[in-house]
């Protein structure tokens, strides 16, 4: 099972996939100029992101950490659909869909001392962001840290 990260789970990942014995896929994320992300799958990764279920590692901190890992779940799952149809007609453009496959582990999740509203007129951020995340295709999800009270 490979470890895949973006940007924002980078060190962690490439930290736990030897402790896993574990193989570690780095995905592409970089900034646009106009400061938008950008996010793929490498050629070189598809075949370790399909071969297998996988664990992306990736934090919700700061704010542009929420989307990169939208994003790259996202990516990661049309990968796995089998969906690599793309403008540069690079073959293949697509594949046998081998199912989802994916859990997210989130080091970090930002948001989580706003896990009750406090004040009227605020949002309860820890819902909004983690009603995202469940919107996109994931087996599990993971979260190493989060701030709980008893």
């Amino acid at each position: 099972m490979p470890v895949v990260s973006g940007s924002s789970g980078r060190a962690i990942a490439e930290a736990l996939a030897p402790l896993l014995d574990m193989e570690h896929v780095e995905l592409i994320s970089r900034r646009f100029p106009d400061g938008e992300g950008y996010v793929r799958v490498p050629s070189k990764s598809i075949d370790s992101v399909r071969r297998e279920p996988v664990v992306l590692v990736s934090n919700t901190y700061p704010d542009s950490g929420v989307l990169e890992t939208i994003l790259l779940l996202e990516a990661i799952a049309s990968v796995r659909a089998g969906d690599l149809s793309n403008y540069k007609n690079e073959e293949p453009q697509s594949l046998p869909d081998v199912g989802p496959g994916v859990f997210l582990a989130i080091p970090y999740f930002g948001y989580s001392r706003q896990d009750k509203r406090f004040s009227p007129g605020e949002p309860v951020s820890a819902r909004v962001i983690g009603e995202m995340l469940a919107a996109v295709v994931m087996e599990s999800l993971f979260l190493t840290f989060m701030r709980l009270q008893f």
